[in-house]
């Protein structure tokens, strides 16, 4: 029964993967994607028109000054073969759908892990319904983008690797997990750490810790010639509180060690480490191989200030969602083990009791915590989506009215559906329309583009009870902009409003 077993877990993960990356699409369709996909899709686009080295101007305008460049932003070189791809098909639909394909080929190894490692086969297919819908990956796989899934793709096919002695897998995954991200380096530091304290896989984390030290090392001097000696726009946004450059941040860090702790034990920290755990029950806590590395990238999230970074969404999680879903794999099997040396009488019995108990416990689990993680964020039903046909209707003829190429600043959720041009701001951040202060000023900041400037700005986001309306000062600053004399109105309903900004318009206020 083993064969067909295995293949009905993975034609039941293959169905739950199809349904996340479903949602991904209609997210994106109907106007709910976040910033990091725009960002992405316009680094794709940017690389494919004008090279490497292009500044995108929507990380320009979350930090005016630091002109931030496709292979600069986390000298992420994946994007590389990523922009590639990107040119046959020029869609911020097609990194939502490779990122979805990440989390596909994941939950494929996990599974592959699992049957190796299970000997009864319900309960193998259970524990792979259980990690397939393990919440934290579905809400960091849905309506946005990051290079961090390609970090979560090479963490059990390394372990695969490992385990298995093939070491063509093993650097393969190695080296997909380093040039993800710069800061992947930092998550295989940790396991290689980790590995460094088992006799047999010693030689392997020695590996780890030499090329990912190398990586890092080497990557930081790369990003510092290609950010002109300053950091990151992230790094101030997040960390500081600490410091004004890398440096400073990590000696304060040292020296006051109470100001990043007292963000990582905060309540909403403390939250998000509940419910990341809750599906996975007490296994991590037993394996700490894995559980250990995974609280790097969730300590360099919840030491931040920044509040979507202190969120259970936030794509970073991804490695440490990778860590904790191979630690309960393999934590599994060494219960069971525990069990198996309590109960010598009838192995085989025991094993299989303990492996069916411990699956059904992690599928309720998961279950459970899908009401307890996001009681307010379900998967779009029909509902909702009848509810947005007249708001996603309204937005397209709007949009369809911009040029292909024309310069555009827009709002949040609008963004990544313009972001194949080499001029897009975002409304709300530090644009080209808003001085030194953040303040609206109709004297454009710069060199303006020799064309006319449309200015899209959502009015309603999904219907959902959670979303709020547009705040009283956002409301003010955008009929503040409509009194101008640069501005001439070309749609306005409920929805969305769509304006032209040339400054030889010089109608009357």
């Amino acid at each position: 029964m083993r064969q067909p077993a295995k293949l009905l877990s993975y034609a039941i993960l293959t169905a739950i993967m199809c349904f996340l990356t479903y949602t991904a699409i209609i997210r994106h369709i109907i106007f709910d994607s976040s910033g990091d996909l725009a960002i992405y899709s316009q680094f794709c686009w940017l690389i494919n028109h004008h090279g490497l080295l292009e500044p995108s101007t929507l990380c320009y305008s979350v930090s005016p000054g630091v002109p931030i460049s496709p292979l600069s932003e986390h000298f992420v070189v994946i994007l590389i073969p990523l922009a590639a791809l990107y040119r046959l098909i020029p869609s911020p639909l097609t990194l939502i759908i490779t990122q979805a394909i990440c989390a596909w080929l994941f939950i494929i190894c996990i599974v592959y892990i699992i049957h190796k490692r299970l000997s009864n086969q319900f309960a193998a297919i259970i524990a792979s319904i259980a990690l397939s819908l393990y919440p934290p990956l579905h809400l960091q796989a849905r309506g946005d983008f990051h290079p961090d899934a390609f970090i979560m793709l090479a963490i059990p096919w390394l372990w695969v690797g490992i385990t298995e002695q093939r070491r063509w897998l093993f650097l393969s995954s190695l080296l997909l997990a380093l040039l993800a991200k710069e800061t992947g380096a930092l998550a295989m530091m940790g396991l290689g750490i980790a590995l460094l304290a088992t006799r047999q896989y010693r030689k392997f984390g020695a590996w780890m810790c030499t090329t990912s030290m190398a990586w890092f090392f080497t990557s930081q001097l790369l990003l510092h010639v290609l950010r002109n000696g300053k950091p990151h726009p992230a790094m101030l946004a997040y960390y500081g509180y600490l410091g004004s450059n890398p440096a400073e941040i990590a000696v304060n860090a040292l020296r006051h060690p109470s100001k990043p702790l007292g963000l990582l034990f905060k309540k909403d920290a403390m939250l998000i480490a509940t419910q990341m755990l809750l599906p996975l029950l007490f296994l991590p806590l037993i394996r700490p191989l894995f559980f250990v590395p995974s609280l790097v990238p969730f300590a360099q999230a919840f030491i931040s200030i920044h509040p979507q970074t202190r969120n259970i969404r936030y794509q970073g999680m991804m490695q440490c969602s990778g860590l904790l879903i191979l630690g309960c794999v393999e934590a599994i099997a060494f219960a069971v083990y525990l069990i198996e040396k309590r109960c010598k009488g009838n192995e085989v019995k025991a094993r299989n009791l303990g492996e069916f108990a411990i699956a059904f416990g992690l599928l309720s689990c998961a279950l459970l915590s899908w009401h307890l993680v996001s009681p307010s964020e379900p998967y779009l039903n029909h509902e909702v989506m009848a509810q947005n046909i007249t708001r996603v209707k309204a937005i397209r003829e709007a949009l369809s009215l911009i040029p292909e190429n024309a310069p555009v600043i827009a709002s949040g959720y609008l963004s990544p559906h313009l972001a194949n041009r080499r001029f897009v701001w975002w409304f709300w951040w530090h644009n080209p329309l808003r001085d030194e202060r953040g303040k609206l000023t109709p004297k454009w900041r710069g060199e303006m583009p020799q064309s006319e400037v449309y200015i899209a700005i959502g009015l309603t986001p999904l219907v959902n009870p959670k979303e709020k309306p547009l705040t009283l000062q956002q409301l003010e600053e955008i009929n503040e902009i409509k009194r101008w004399r640069e501005i001439e109105t070309v749609i306005e309903n409920e929805h969305i409003i769509l304006l032209r900004y040339h400054q030889d318009f010089g109608h009357p206020e």
